[in-house]
């Protein structure tokens, strides 16, 4: 039983790898829908959830410029935006974005405009040639004062074309 679990899950590796090659070849382009919250804090802090859409341009094989654009539920509705790239290695993916978020209000009753990095690793399926779910886990750290480091998961369906 176990040896058929191991060539199930590498089978399932190799067939992803393998489609993911073609797909992340330079010229091509992608589009994402994002869901991500379960943020594990290292303070307490609110419950948040972000939907998020994106897409990217691959400009070499495997490595792609990217925008997002967000919405975050928590406290108060932020809005999101960020650029960045995301670079592919056998189905896995290594993701950073420089984001700014236009946060609630501060102390003068005004909304104030966050500057902050954001990191993922995650994975490919690729659910046929062109459709993929990408599950990963996300590092946020905004450049503000008394700002923690919020580590989450997410949840992404990414077309490739």
């Amino acid at each position: 039983m176990k040896k058929i679990v191991l060539v199930t899950v590498a089978a399932l590796f190799f067939t992803t790898a393998t489609i993911a090659q073609s797909q992340t070849e330079a010229k091509k382009f992608f589009l994402n829908a994002e869901l991500s919250g379960l943020n594990v804090n290292f303070t307490p802090s609110p419950f948040t959830l972000d939907v998020g859409a994106g897409g990217g341009y691959f400009i070499i094989n495997n490595l792609a410029l990217r925008a997002q654009l967000g919405l975050g539920f928590g406290n108060s509705t932020d809005i999101s935006f960020g650029a960045g790239g995301r670079y592919y290695l056998s189905g896995f993916f290594l993701d950073a974005l420089l984001q700014g978020a236009n946060t609630g209000l501060n102390i003068e009753g005004k909304r104030q405009l966050e500057l902050g990095i954001r990191g993922a690793l995650g994975y490919a399926i690729f659910l046929n040639d062109h459709v993929a779910f990408e599950p990963a886990i996300t590092l946020e750290k905004r450049f503000v004062e008394d700002s923690d480091v919020h580590v989450g998961l997410s949840a992404m369906f990414s077309i490739y074309f």
